[in-house]
């Protein structure tokens, strides 16, 4: 499968798994723990895997960066990616939310994985709001798992995050 056909697939879907975010609604995200939210260091995250429907992310509520870092590190990416492709729906993805800047981090995965050939690939989107309150997304793809660990880290230290993301290739 080309791997363009399959990044294009992503970026939907993707997209898709955005608009149906608690944080582009504006509400908690999490029911799970009651929080303090001008706390700036308050992140929770989401979970889509290939078998969901899409308004049907798991909410995971309340993550710290090493806690994100483990999810993301112990993610079943290949399994995930093998079920997408049989089903056709959407790929797997990660996304976390900075609750306080209103901004998230969304990483998703595609590939082909079969006998002969295995070509994967991370998407990332970045989604925050400009100095006029409107929606901004960018998006980047990267085979580096090295790189998004590094964006992870950024993200969750307000460290030249979008810089960063800005200059992935």
């Amino acid at each position: 499968m080309n791997k363009y056909i399959i990044f294009g697939v992503i970026i939907l879907t993707v997209s898709l798994f955005y608009y149906f975010s608690a944080v582009n609604k504006n509400v908690p995200v999490s029911s799970k723990n009651p929080v303090n939210y001008l706390n700036k260091d308050y992140f929770t995250y989401t979970v889509l895997l290939a078998e969901d429907k899409l308004d049907q992310a798991q909410d995971k509520g309340e993550v710290s960066k090493e806690k994100f870092i483990e999810v993301f590190e112990t993610f079943p990416w290949d399994d995930q990616i093998k079920k997408a492709n049989e089903i056709g729906v959407q790929s797997p993805t990660l996304s976390i939310q900075d609750n306080f800047q209103k901004k998230s981090f969304v990483i998703s995965m595609a590939g082909d994985l079969d006998d002969t050939l295995i070509e994967k690939g991370y998407i990332l989107l970045f989604i925050f709001k400009d100095e006029n309150n409107q929606d901004m997304l960018y998006v980047k793809e990267t085979e580096s798992k090295i790189m998004v660990l590094d964006l992870i880290n950024k993200f969750f230290e307000h460290n030249n995050f979008q810089e960063n993301f800005l200059n992935v290739r």
